[in-house]
């Protein structure tokens, strides 16, 4: 009995250690739990604070995406402008090339008028001196080549102011249209 006793008692020692090592087990697995309740908390916060930095991020992304969308509308608005402008430079170039030959016709034509008014001049002195008793033709004549002249420069004079006056209300829409252009970028930065 006694060695019973002490096989018992041996025996609940054992269980005993084993309980006590039991114990302290569960102790170390009770506060690992708990450290991994702690970290399962943090990492919940974390994935909280992911959620709403997620959130703003597609908030962020859709602002842009409206963002790039007007900068694309904006962008089609001004390559129609810019079309709008090469086709009016287009107009302008045309026109000035229009006027140039128009000049050109015109210098020619008061060349051909110079040299024509110069042989009248020539035929002038030539009747002078053959005819000294017809001077009141002479005069006549005479003023009749001036008035010619005078006709001419007013014609030419009134054609330099046509054609300024063309250059300058062609090129009028075009300077506000870029001083518009400037301001709109001005304002929008």
């Amino acid at each position: 009995m006694i060695e019973k006793q002490k096989k018992h008692l041996q025996h609940f020692n054992e269980i005993d250690s084993k309980l006590e090592l039991n114990d302290s087990a569960t102790k170390e697995l009770l506060t690992k739990i708990t450290d991994l309740d702690n970290e399962t908390s943090t990492i919940e916060a974390q994935l909280d604070t992911l959620i709403l930095l997620a959130e703003e991020q597609k908030e962020l992304t859709r602002e842009e995406s409206l963002r790039q969308t007007a900068l694309f509308d904006q962008l089609t608005f001004q390559e129609k402008d810019i079309s709008m402008i090469s086709n009016k430079m287009e107009e302008f170039n045309q026109l000035a090339a229009d006027v140039k030959t128009k000049i050109t016709e015109t210098e020619t034509n008061y060349q051909h008028i110079a040299e024509k008014l110069d042989l009248h001049e020539i035929f002038q002195q030539t009747l002078l001196e053959s005819m000294k008793e017809t001077t009141g033709s002479v005069n006549k004549i005479s003023r009749q080549l001036d008035h010619l002249k005078e006709v001419i420069f007013e014609r030419v004079h009134y054609l330099a102011e046509k054609i300024e006056n063309n250059i300058k209300s062609i090129s009028q829409p075009i300077q506000r249209f870029f001083v518009s252009s400037k301001k709109d970028e001005t304002i929008k930065k």
